[in-house]
C-alpha cells in the first residue's frame, strides 16, 4: 500500500493522511506524504488505506485495468470515485 497503489476509501490528494503498515518517520507533519503508522499484526493491521496523490494540479492520473489513463479532479464526487474501483461497478456502502 502506497507509492503507486492506493486505495479509494478517500479522494485524490486527500487532506487525510494515508494510514500504513510502514512509514517515513522524517516528513514534516504538513508534507502531502505524511502517513500515519498502523499496527503490523492482528486485525487493525487490514485498516490501512492511501489515497492517490500526484504533484498534478487540483487531480491525479490513474491508469485502468485496460490501460488507458485519466485525470481525475481532487473534487470529483466520492462514490463516483469509488465506484471506479470496483470491477462490477456496482455502488459500495
Amino acid at each position: 500500500m502506497g507509492a503507486s497503489t492506493y486505495t479509494h476509501k478517500f479522494g485524490p490528494n486527500s487532506l487525510i493522511s494515508d494510514r500504513l503498515n510502514d512509514c517515513e518517520s522524517e516528513l514534516p507533519g504538513n508534507h502531502p506524504l505524511r502517513c500515519d503508522q498502523t499496527v503490523v499484526e492482528g486485525s487493525d493491521s487490514a485498516e490501512t488505506w492511501a489515497s492517490a496523490r500526484s504533484k498534478h494540479r487540483n487531480g491525479v492520473v490513474a491508469a485502468f485495468a485496460d490501460g488507458s489513463a485519466r485525470f481525475f479532479a481532487d473534487d470529483i464526487h466520492l462514490p463516483i470515485w469509488r465506484v471506479l474501483a470496483i470491477r462490477s461497478g456496482n455502488t459500495i456502502g
